[in-house]
C-alpha cells in the first residue's frame, strides 16, 4: 500500500486527513516535527509523497532545504491561509507546492494527484526526449510519434520517406552524400539501383511537403552527391 508521510502535530487534521487518503488505498504515517520526518525518510524514502502542516509545524522552513537533499519525493506543504508571499518562499526552499487546506477531504487528494501527475509528467522528459522533437524549415517533426507537421498539418508519409526526412533535420546544414543515405536507412547492404529508388523517394517527399507549403525549399539536392536540410527556410506567410 502507498503510504504519505504527514508533518504535523495536530492529530485531529492528520486522522481526517488520512481517513480520506484510506479510502483510495493510501496510508499515511505522521511525524510531529521536521527533524523525524527527515530521519524517517533518510531510513525509508520510498513515500507517496511528503505533506507538512505549516499551522502546527511552523518551523518547517529550517529543516525543508535538508528534506529536499534526502528525497526526490513530491513535498507539499499545506496551510489554512495561503498568501503569494508565503507560496514564494516555500517552493524557493524546495516544496513542489503550496496548498491551502481544505476541509472536504476528497478536495485535497484531487488537488495532490493532478500535481503529482504533472510533476511526473516532466520526471520523465530529459534532454534526450527534447530532441527527439525536431524543428526546422517550417516543419515539426516528432520521431516518437513519427508524426510530420506543417502549420498544425499532419503530413503523411510512409517508414522510409519519414526516416529519410528525420535523418536529414537530424544532420541539419550538412550535406548528406547519397552513400550516406542509404546506409543509414536502408542499411549496410544496398546496390547501384537504390540511388535512383532513394532519388524517387525524395521527390515524393519533396510533393508531399510543398502540397501543403508551397513556399518549402528546405530539402536542397547537391547533384551527383546527395541532399541537405536547410533549416532557415521561411514561413510561407512571414515576409
Amino acid at each position: 500500500m502507498a503510504c504519505i508521510l504527514a508533518v504535523t502535530k495536530n492529530i485531529e487534521v492528520n486522522e481526517k486527513a488520512s481517513a480520506g487518503w484510506l479510502k483510495y488505498g493510501v496510508s499515511t504515517q505522521r511525524s510531529a516535527s521536521m527533524h523525524e520526518a527527515v530521519e524517517r525518510v533518510k531510513q525509508n524514502g520510498d513515500y507517496f509523497f511528503i505533506i507538512i502542516d505549516e499551522d502546527s509545524v511552523p518551523e518547517y522552513e529550517t529543516l525543508l532545504p535538508v528534506m529536499r537533499c534526502v528525497t526526490d519525493r513530491a513535498v507539499f506543504v499545506i496551510c489554512s491561509r495561503c498568501t503569494v508571499e508565503k507560496t514564494i518562499k516555500a517552493m524557493s526552499l524546495g516544496a513542489d507546492a503550496y496548498l491551502p487546506f481544505y476541509n472536504h477531504s476528497k478536495k485535497n487528494v484531487l488537488l495532490a494527484l493532478e500535481i503529482l501527475k504533472s510533476r511526473r509528467r516532466w520526471e520523465k522528459r530529459n534532454d534526450a526526449g527534447r530532441m527527439e522533437v525536431l524543428c526546422g524549415g517550417g516543419m515539426i517533426i516528432s520521431q516518437p510519434h513519427r508524426k510530420v507537421f506543417i502549420d498544425d498539418q499532419e503530413i503523411s508519409l510512409c517508414k522510409k520517406e519519414f526516416d529519410i526526412l528525420h535523418y536529414l533535420m537530424l544532420n541539419s546544414g550538412r550535406v548528406m552524400t547519397h552513400e550516406q543515405i542509404l546506409k543509414e536507412i536502408w542499411g549496410e547492404i544496398y546496390e547501384e539501383k537504390d540511388v535512383d529508388v532513394l532519388w524517387r523517394t525524395m521527390n515524393r517527399i519533396r510533393n508531399k511537403l510543398s502540397k501543403t507549403y508551397p513556399a518549402n525549399k528546405c530539402l536542397k539536392i547537391e547533384r551527383k552527391v546527395g541532399y541537405v536540410f536547410l533549416p532557415e527556410i521561411k514561413n510561407a506567410n512571414e515576409k
